[in-house]
């Protein structure tokens, strides 16, 4: 087993123009006490030394002291004590939580100091406690962006050596005023992020200082802590296992992310960690899949690397994915076996390529030619909504024209049409002739693997009909024989919608009574989120606490939209969709959207006049969460289709897509109508003076599935519609 400690050097701070001797070097410290220091320290002269100590990490709430301690030192080996007064301190907090920074001079000759050793101190450390391991600590010394969601990251570069991780930890050391408002995350190169620690997964509240070894060795989490006083400080579960990372490899780049939630308190991080230990593959393969124009084998310019091939190794059984660029890389087991692509294009094939593995082998610079089965241009185009199309606002597309055939194709005719009801305004593409709604350039030669694209904006007129399936069109007009027409045209169809919240939660009942008890019925909520930013989400977060009349124990999945991991902190469920890179709405407002459905058991104690109450917050990233409607469903017993005082009614036609007209019995007096969502926001209200039937215009409502409620005299009668 290998241990490789990724840290960074202790920062030296010049201080003092034209020192005349060198600065002295730390050996070590430790914590007598909350107030005590035992430093030592090497020195290249005798005479006197000058310590500066600063709490220079809080300065908004007042704490920016500085105490100075002089005293004498011999070259060689030297240990002093230093005691910090707690009146330099705010009476709020104490002295064991807070983190000074040192700097650290000696005396070269009479008046003339050397430059300054940059170190910090605290009793709260664990640095300073005996059996601590960290051979070269990094000290960032940097302050935590203050605002809700602001982030500050470290990364870590880990070299190539083959190796993969076998165990691991993170060590964090930071002074903040408020550990309360904190999240931090460690992420992988290939992009996987653990959790370390979220904001309310235990109460930190006002605590000061943070000094945590994350690791799954440990034997609980961190623990609730008393407010104003020392935070966090021992060796702890990270909120999510770090063994989701054992078996990756350890090169590239590493991230410590460290997100500030809320606004108001100030805080520095002082001293960072990542151990990894790591053990090597039996054996590796490392290579490029590239197309290979002139069938020669080798990678020339201007041949590009395949994309995200998908490879299968026999050997092993793995299959995975190349890089960007098609470079990749596998930790395999020994044997002779073969690399498969798994996906080439149509037009293209590659030849399975032979490798043959003994234990220690680094097998490097594998090539998997991508070739020409066919000599063929095939072009195709696509229209890309970037943004959400809202009446009166602009929105941006993309026009893609590609050639996804094998030789290039010339003088190619591109033609983009709207509807009568979209203008477009502009494109940064100068060849772009503009006419209206409509659009049309001359492309000179499209080549394989070498797109032509530019951007357009679009104006919607402020009349448009929010639901209007807005379709936009573009087409290329080829000289030349194309083999499949049908790429050569695209319609775009987006959805023209308004300001509305996208995410929601629904609950299958509203009101249960005994009945629904004694059946052992479960309720059914369903949270539905979209991206509704400006970049993809890497990750979601959904947050839901469970209602104490709900027996958590009964919970089961029903379905997800994408992969899923989830946990539990006491009654709070966390689903977390970890890599799911969903896309902003405006790029793709399709995949931009994903749901989540659990079922779960009302206690058998739920009785008349309680509610059960649930709401769930979404987390995008680091930002701040968003927060749900909350869903109801209260004990009743209510009345049945088959009692007296229930009405029927009908409506048509369903689905609809302009009118709907509801009708219902002669003898029923109806006095209003209401039309709600699913997530049951009230959307139309209709009063009605004793008629049979009424027709209802529903033209501005988008596509869906709504709930039609007919009131009569405090009977409800409910009915659902789907409007095209």
């Amino acid at each position: 087993m290998k241990q490789i400690t990724l840290l960074f050097t202790a920062l030296i701070i010049s201080t003092i123009v034209n020192a005349q001797c060198e600065a002295p070097e730390l050996v070590d410290w430790s914590a007598v006490n909350d107030s005590t220091f035992n430093i030592t320290f090497e020195s290249s002269v005798t005479g006197n030394y000058q310590l500066d100590l600063n709490l220079d990490y809080a300065e908004e709430v007042g704490i920016n002291e500085i105490l100075t301690i002089n005293g004498s030192a011999v070259a060689g080996t030297n240990t002093m004590t230093v005691s910090v007064s707690q009146s330099l301190l705010t009476p709020w907090t104490t002295l064991g939580a807070i983190y000074f920074t040192a700097y650290l001079s000696v005396e070269c000759k009479a008046g003339i100091y050397s430059d300054s050793t940059k170190f910090y101190l605290s009793a709260h450390s664990l640095v300073g406690e005996s059996g601590f391991n960290c051979d070269s600590l990094y000290q960032p010394f940097e302050p935590l962006p203050d605002g809700s969601g602001a982030v500050y990251e470290i990364g870590f570069t880990v070299p190539d050596n083959g190796d993969v991780v076998e165990s691991l930890s993170a060590f964090i050391d930071l002074g903040h005023t408020f550990n309360g408002d904190l999240s931090m995350y460690l992420t992988h190169p290939n992009g996987t992020q653990v959790s370390l620690l979220e904001i309310g997964q235990a109460f930190l509240g006002s605590s000061w200082g943070f000094s945590v070894i994350f690791t799954d060795e440990a034997d609980e989490g961190i623990p609730d802590v008393n407010n104003n006083g020392p935070g966090p400080r021992g060796i702890f579960l990270p909120n999510e296992p770090l063994s989701v990372l054992i078996g990756e490899p350890m090169a590239g780049e590493w991230t410590l992310t460290i997100v500030d939630n809320l606004n108001l308190d100030d805080g520095m991080v002082f001293g960072i960690c990542l151990t990894l230990n790591g053990v090597p593959c039996i054996a590796s393969v490392e290579g490029k899949a590239f197309y290979d124009f002139n069938g020669n084998g080798v990678q020339n310019d201007p041949e590009p690397g395949f994309s995200y091939a998908f490879i299968e190794n026999s050997i092993s059984g793995d299959q995975f994915f190349a890089g960007a660029d098609g470079d990749f890389w596998n930790c395999s087991e020994e044997g002779n076996g073969t690399l498969e692509v798994l996906n080439v294009l149509e037009y293209y094939e590659a030849a399975d390529v032979d490798i043959s593995l003994i234990d220690g082998d680094q097998l490097e610079d594998v090539l998997i030619p991508i070739t020409a089965s066919e000599i063929i241009s095939d072009v195709a185009v696509d229209l890309i909504s970037l943004q959400p199309n809202r009446p009166g606002f602009e929105a941006n597309y993309l026009a893609q024209i590609s050639n996804v055939g094998t030789i290039c194709e010339d003088d190619i005719s591109v033609e983009i049409i709207f509807p009568d009801y979209v203008e477009i305004v502009s494109s940064p593409n100068p060849d772009l002739i503009i006419s209206e709604n409509s659009a049309s350039i001359e492309v000179d030669q499209a080549c394989p693997f070498g797109p032509f694209e530019f951007n357009l904006t679009i104006l919607l007129d402020d009349t448009v009909s929010l639901g209007t399936m807005l379709e936009a069109t573009i087409s290329a007009n080829v000289s030349a024989d194309d083999p499949n027409e049908l790429n050569n045209t695209f319609t775009s169809v987006t959805e023209v919608v308004g300001s509305y919240d996208p995410n929601d939660k629904q609950v299958s009942a509203t009101t249960i009574g005994d009945e629904f008890l004694e059946d052992g019925s479960p309720l059914k909520y369903t949270i539905r989120f979209q991206n509704t930013g400006t970049f993809y989400a890497e990750r979601v977060v959904i947050a839901d606490t469970i209602d104490s009349d709900l027996d958590i124990n009964s919970l089961q999945i029903i379905s997800t939209s994408h992969n899923m991991e989830l946990s539990r902190e006491g009654n709070v469920l966390y689903f977390e969709f970890d890599q799911i890179f969903l896309p902003d709405s405006a790029t793709d407002f399709d995949g931009s959207i994903g749901h989540l459905r659990y079922e779960i058991d009302p206690l058998p104690t739920f009785s008349e006049g309680e509610t059960i109450e649930n709401t769930a917050y979404i987390y995008f990233d680091f930002n701040e969460p968003v927060v749900t409607n909350t869903v109801v469903t209260e004990f009743g017993n209510p009345l049945s289709v088959s009692n007296e005082s229930a009405f029927e009614t009908r409506l048509f036609p369903n689905p609809t897509d302009q009118n709907i007209t509801i009708s219902w019995e002669q003898d029923v007096e109806v006095d209003r109508i209401e039309i709600f969502d699913l997530s049951g926001r009230l959307l139309q209200g209709n009063n009605i003076n004793n008629l049979s039937q009424t027709t209802l215009d529903v033209s501005d409502l988008a596509s869906g599935i709504y709930l039609l409620k007919v009131n009569s005299s405090g009977l409800i009668s409910t009915s659902m519609f789907m409007k095209k």
